[in-house]
Protein backbone atom coordinates (compact mmCIF):
# COMPACT_ATOMS: atom_id res chain seq x y z
CA UNK A 1 0.00 0.00 0.00
CA UNK A 2 1.32 3.53 -1.05
CA UNK A 3 1.64 5.94 1.49
CA UNK A 4 0.30 9.50 0.95
CA UNK A 5 2.54 12.64 2.32
CA UNK A 6 0.58 15.54 3.46
CA UNK A 7 1.66 18.96 3.82
CA UNK A 8 0.55 20.84 6.88
CA UNK A 9 1.46 24.24 8.38
CA UNK A 10 2.89 23.77 12.14
CA UNK A 11 -0.81 25.36 12.97
CA UNK A 12 -2.74 22.67 11.69
CA UNK A 13 -0.11 20.26 13.08
CA UNK A 14 -0.92 21.58 16.98
CA UNK A 15 -4.40 21.68 16.38
CA UNK A 16 -4.13 17.35 15.12
CA UNK A 17 -2.37 16.55 17.96
CA UNK A 18 -4.40 18.24 20.16
CA UNK A 19 -7.04 16.90 19.22
CA UNK A 20 -5.74 13.34 19.04
CA UNK A 21 -4.66 13.79 22.66
CA UNK A 22 -8.13 15.60 24.07
CA UNK A 23 -9.54 12.08 22.23
CA UNK A 24 -6.89 9.93 23.94
CA UNK A 25 -7.97 11.52 27.28
CA UNK A 26 -11.79 11.31 26.53
CA UNK A 27 -11.31 7.24 26.39
CA UNK A 28 -8.96 6.57 28.76
CA UNK A 29 -10.42 4.65 31.90
CA UNK A 30 -11.18 6.85 34.90
CA UNK A 31 -9.20 5.56 37.76
CA UNK A 32 -11.15 6.42 41.10
CA UNK A 33 -9.17 8.90 43.74
CA UNK A 34 -8.45 7.21 47.02
CA UNK A 35 -11.30 7.45 49.40
CA UNK A 36 -10.57 9.35 52.20
CA UNK A 37 -13.92 10.57 53.77
CA UNK A 38 -14.94 12.82 56.57
CA UNK A 39 -17.03 11.78 59.75
CA UNK A 40 -20.13 12.44 57.73
CA UNK A 41 -19.53 10.63 54.63
CA UNK A 42 -18.23 7.37 56.75
CA UNK A 43 -21.68 7.76 58.91
CA UNK A 44 -23.75 7.94 55.39
CA UNK A 45 -21.89 5.18 54.25
CA UNK A 46 -22.21 2.86 56.47
CA UNK A 47 -25.85 4.29 57.59
CA UNK A 48 -25.26 5.61 61.04
CA UNK A 49 -25.14 9.20 63.06
CA UNK A 50 -22.10 11.39 62.65
CA UNK A 51 -22.10 10.36 66.53
CA UNK A 52 -21.64 7.41 66.13
CA UNK A 53 -18.64 7.48 64.04
CA UNK A 54 -16.69 9.74 66.60
CA UNK A 55 -17.50 7.14 69.24
CA UNK A 56 -15.87 4.30 66.68
CA UNK A 57 -12.60 6.43 67.17
CA UNK A 58 -12.76 7.78 70.36
CA UNK A 59 -13.90 3.79 72.44
CA UNK A 60 -13.30 1.38 69.15
CA UNK A 61 -9.96 1.94 67.91
CA UNK A 62 -11.40 2.89 64.52
CA UNK A 63 -8.63 3.94 62.12
CA UNK A 64 -8.22 7.37 61.00
CA UNK A 65 -6.01 9.91 60.92
CA UNK A 66 -6.45 13.55 61.61
CA UNK A 67 -5.87 16.53 59.11
CA UNK A 68 -5.86 19.84 60.69
CA UNK A 69 -8.30 19.29 63.31
CA UNK A 70 -10.52 17.20 61.75
CA UNK A 71 -10.96 13.08 60.93
CA UNK A 72 -10.37 11.70 57.67
CA UNK A 73 -10.67 8.07 57.24
CA UNK A 74 -9.93 5.36 54.66
CA UNK A 75 -13.11 3.68 53.26
CA UNK A 76 -10.78 0.34 52.35
CA UNK A 77 -8.87 0.41 56.21
CA UNK A 78 -12.25 1.38 58.07
CA UNK A 79 -14.58 -1.68 55.54
CA UNK A 80 -11.56 -3.89 56.95
CA UNK A 81 -12.05 -2.65 60.66
CA UNK A 82 -15.45 -2.43 60.55
CA UNK A 83 -15.55 -6.44 59.05
CA UNK A 84 -13.46 -7.85 61.35
CA UNK A 85 -15.56 -6.27 64.33
CA UNK A 86 -18.63 -7.86 63.02
CA UNK A 87 -17.13 -11.48 62.45
CA UNK A 88 -15.78 -11.59 65.87
CA UNK A 89 -11.38 -11.07 65.19
CA UNK A 90 -9.36 -9.07 67.25
CA UNK A 91 -9.34 -5.71 66.96
CA UNK A 92 -6.42 -3.79 68.31
CA UNK A 93 -7.52 -1.66 70.55
CA UNK A 94 -6.78 1.95 71.10
CA UNK A 95 -4.10 3.43 73.04
CA UNK A 96 -5.21 4.21 76.07
CA UNK A 97 -4.80 8.43 76.67
CA UNK A 98 -1.98 9.64 78.46
CA UNK A 99 -3.67 11.85 81.60
CA UNK A 100 -0.86 14.08 81.88
CA UNK A 101 -1.69 15.34 78.26
CA UNK A 102 -3.47 18.61 77.93
CA UNK A 103 -5.07 17.12 74.09
CA UNK A 104 -5.90 14.40 72.93
CA UNK A 105 -6.17 13.90 69.05
CA UNK A 106 -8.92 11.47 68.04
Amino acid sequence: MAQMLIAVSPEELTELVRKAVRDELRSAPVRPAKAWLTVGELAEHFQVCGRTVVNWVRDKGCPHFVVGHRRRFDLAAVERWHAARIDGRSVPEPPAANPHSRRVEV
